[in-house]
């Protein structure tokens, strides 16, 4: 029995791997439960400290399942969260104070590390009792701080909040305005890093503005919420459920809601805890539901007048008269004549009659003339406006006028006497189909992308390939389809294109060579080498980079090198720039550690240095003392795009700046031309082989 057991779970296919979801210590519930309790004196304490928005809290809990995603997609390094809709929205103090209700003005917050031991007890337990029993004092402002802090605005690991947190609040006055906006904001960025690297079990940061962040600056038409300061004083647990339920059910997924019109999200509404009026609260409520409806209207009817427009073109019956009727097109067709426009195709009464169409073996309609036709005109050449339509579509020109004892310039009256229907027809052309959902994407993006170079990349990077096929062969290296896929868009380029492709621009250059391309595995022989390392244990390690003889010149010539770095999945140049005595990191990251080059990559020159003079090349210059700059670059916008930035700034770097300018919405296309740089390269011995499979 055991054995048809496990003989039937073979077969079971298996199961797709759960993904891990976060946890938090931030608690919603418990924060709500101990403020209710409080007194009302103490309740205005609070508002009068800046702290009067935490009152109105209404979220319990936390979606774990959102909380996963918007970890993932958030950028910590710009301050912004990636929507799935290729939008990124900037994330500031500012959100924070709408959202939260928190002050985001005055001195910085910062945590004191205690050296000497504490007597002090750190449980949530004494900060209940402090709210509870003790009067409007500053030790009562500062339990409430603390325990904010603890369950919902700064939460770590442990249950009680960072001990030093406590410290710091206790030895402070409580009378200084702090920014805890920043302090909330910079706290959950710091977690979310922390948690990509490291991945704790519990993540710290207030997982909980990020949550509200969300739901209140995207909005779903479907689910309307009123808009309150703060913005979280809105959103119970059935408001969030109810919008996540929706926006599951209309999108499949997280990341495709819009963001909220900024007239809307950024209104002056009445605080919840203020002493308006109730007729303002609802004037102010009106207004934001008018704007959502305006907008979900004019969606609507932009829809609506697209299908009109796509009904009204088809053909319904032999007559060639559409089944719905378009009364602004019969009252044109009955009341006006159609006049010339200069650009369009002349008129089927102007051209030669004929006695048929001719027939069009690939057309996707009917080729037999309309019974009611008199005449039949030619095909005229395409436009570009009309290549550009969807496929099966035909484009019919109608006049109806009587000609009957008029000159050119006598006006054309109306007749329902004679009419004359004149009908040409055009065959669009379909789209080309890839098989490469990046090349279909590039051809979209970019139309005017030639047809060879087309079907060249969609051949490399079609996934329906054998993966062991070798696409490029030269320079005593060999690039695969399986390697040369990481060009797809949203892939990290690997090393093995780095290497061919500095390969290849040092055999372009015309001798004596005056630049340099290192492989990158250069940097990590450098970046292993010990310090104490003797000059013979590094000519044996670097001997196939910079020996002349396998060389085939003499790096003695040359004014710039360049050597790929990868730190940190990260790809940059290091140029060691010996004209301008000036090494030069050309990163799409801005400097880190503040404004100064990192110890990493002074370490690395000082290697280069003693690899270079143990060769005896630029004996008379000692690169380790060179001025180390970072100029200021494109940035990337994503965590895949450093590697072909790289080698965008290594191709155009001329030692001061860039030769041609590097923008980032042509990504893609420096991805597909690279592809086709590498396949239909004169020097790939495999290029024939791949132009006869493409049929070029």
């Amino acid at each position: 029995m055991a054995t048809e057991k496990r003989k039937r779970k073979e077969h079971v296919p298996p199961t797709c791997t759960q993904v891990k979801l976060p946890k938090s210590q931030c608690s919603g519930k418990k924060f709500i439960t101990v403020i209710a309790c409080l007194a009302p004196e103490k309740q205005q304490a609070i508002r009068e400290m800046g702290f009067g928005g935490l009152l109105t809290f209404a979220c319990r809990e936390l979606r774990y399942e959102l909380c996963g995603w918007l970890i993932s997609q958030y950028d910590f390094t710009y301050h912004r969260l990636n929507m799935e809709t290729g939008n990124a929205i900037t994330v500031n103090e500012e959100h924070v104070n709408k959202v939260m209700g928190i002050p985001n003005s005055g001195v910085d917050v910062v945590i004191l590390k205690r050296t000497t031991p504490s007597n002090r007890t750190y449980t949530l337990r004494v900060l209940e009792q402090n709210l509870e029993n003790l009067p409007v004092c500053d030790e009562f402002l500062k339990s409430f701080l603390i325990f904010s802090c603890a369950t919902l605005l700064a939460p770590n690991s442990k249950l009680e909040g960072s001990h030093d947190l406590w410290d710091t609040i206790w030895d402070g006055d409580v009378g200084v305005q702090r920014n805890w906006a920043k302090f909330l904001l910079k706290h959950l960025e710091d977690g979310i890093k922390e948690y990509r690297q490291k991945q704790p079990t519990y993540i710290r940061g207030c997982l909980m503005f990020l949550q509200l962040f969300y739901m209140a600056y995207f909005y779903m038409p479907s689910v309307n919420v009123e808009v309150t300061s703060p913005l979280a004083a809105a959103w119970t647990d059935d408001v969030m459920k109810r919008r996540l339920v929706a926006e599951i059910s209309t999108f499949g997924g997280y990341g495709y809601v819009h963001e909220r019109a900024q007239s809307t999200a950024n209104m002056d509404v009445p605080s919840v805890a203020s002493t308006s009026t109730a007729d303002d609260d609802a004037t102010e409520v009106i207004k934001a539901r008018v704007i959502d409806t305006s907008e979900s209207m004019l969606r609507l009817a932009s829809s609506l007048a697209r299908d009109v427009a796509a009904l009204c073109s088809r053909r319904s019956g032999p007559e060639g008269i559409s089944s719905i009727p378009c009364p602004k097109a019969q009252h044109h067709a009955e009341y006006q004549p159609m006049r010339e426009t200069p650009g369009k195709q002349t008129l089927a009464d102007e051209m030669e009659p004929q006695d048929n169409l001719a027939p069009t073996p690939h057309s996707p309609i009917g080729m037999e003339p309309s019974p009611e036709a008199t005449h039949s005109e030619p095909m005229a050449p395409q436009s570009h406006a009309e290549a550009s339509l969807p496929p099966q579509v035909t484009i019919e020109e109608a006049r109806e006028c009587d000609r009957v004892g008029g000159s050119g310039d006598q006006a054309i009256k109306p007749s329902s006497i004679k009419r004359f229907k004149r009908t040409c027809k055009r065959i669009v052309k379909r789209p080309p189909t890839c098989k490469s959902p990046f090349v279909t994407q590039c051809v979209k993006q970019f139309p005017k992308i030639p047809h060879a170079h087309r079907v060249v990349t969609d051949y490399a990077l079609a996934e329906i390939g054998d993966p062991s096929e070798i696409l490029c062969e030269m320079y005593e290296m060999y690039i695969t389809r399986e390697e040369i896929s990481c060009l797809n868009a949203g892939r990290w380029v690997n090393s093995v294109i780095v290497a061919i492709v500095s390969r290849m621009m040092n055999g372009q250059q015309a001798p004596p060579a005056r630049t340099h391309y290192f492989d990158p595995s250069f940097s990590v022989i450098l970046t292993n080498l010990k310090t104490n390392a003797t000059s013979q244990v590094i000519m044996d390690r670097c001997r196939m980079y910079l020996d002349a003889g396998i060389l085939g010149h003499d790096l003695g010539t040359c004014d710039m090198m360049f050597i790929p770095v990868c730190e940190n999945n990260h790809w940059h140049m290091h140029v060691v720039n010996f004209a301008a005595a000036r090494v030069e990191i050309l990163s799409s990251l801005p400097l880190r550690r503040g404004n100064s080059i990192s110890a990493a990559t002074r370490r690395l020159s000082m290697a280069i240095n003693k690899a270079l003079h143990a060769y005896a090349i630029h004996m008379d210059v000692d690169v380790s003392t060179f001025e180390h700059v970072q100029p200021h670059l494109v940035q990337q916008l994503n965590e895949f795009d450093c590697g072909i930035l790289a080698l965008k700034f290594m191709e155009f770097w001329n030692g001061a700046t860039l030769t041609t300018s590097v923008t980032e919405d042509k990504l893609n296309m420096y991805r597909l031309q690279l592809v086709v740089e590498l396949v239909l390269n004169e020097r790939n011995t495999v290029r024939d082989k791949i132009m006869a499979s493409c049929h070029l």
